[in-house]
């Protein structure tokens, strides 16, 4: 998923079927999507990828993307709905097809 808001881009959740791991997909993914926010007026693109995901921030790297320093907060304003997931044989288990739903006490839940 990507997208913009006039000035970054950003990249957001890029998956590949763990079949297709190899062979150039993501590269080309991340390739299309850097053109799209070119072509609509985003100067930089900072890709969403957790700290704790190695493997991707070195995928990042290799492409010449360098560390931002700056850290990011999030609060979660609904509380996702535990259900089914739906994306198993890509290894993507935690994706669900329940929307979101806000809890009675705003208690916050971060099931991703």
């Amino acid at each position: 998923m990507v997208g913009h808001d006039g000035h970054r881009g950003w990249l957001y959740y890029l998956a590949v079927d763990a079949n297709r791991r190899g062979t150039g997909v993501r590269r080309q993914m991340t390739s299309a999507a850097e053109n799209w926010l070119r072509e609509h007026g985003a100067v930089k693109v900072p890709p969403m990828v957790r700290t704790t995901n190695e493997a991707e921030l070195g995928f990042y790297e290799h492409l010449g993307y360098d560390d931002a320093t700056v850290r990011a907060r999030s609060k979660r304003l609904v509380q996702m709905a535990p259900a089914e997931p739906i994306l198993r044989k890509s290894g993507l288990d935690h994706m669900t097809r329940t929307p979101p739903t806000p809890t009675d006490d705003g208690a916050q839940q971060d099931l991703i």
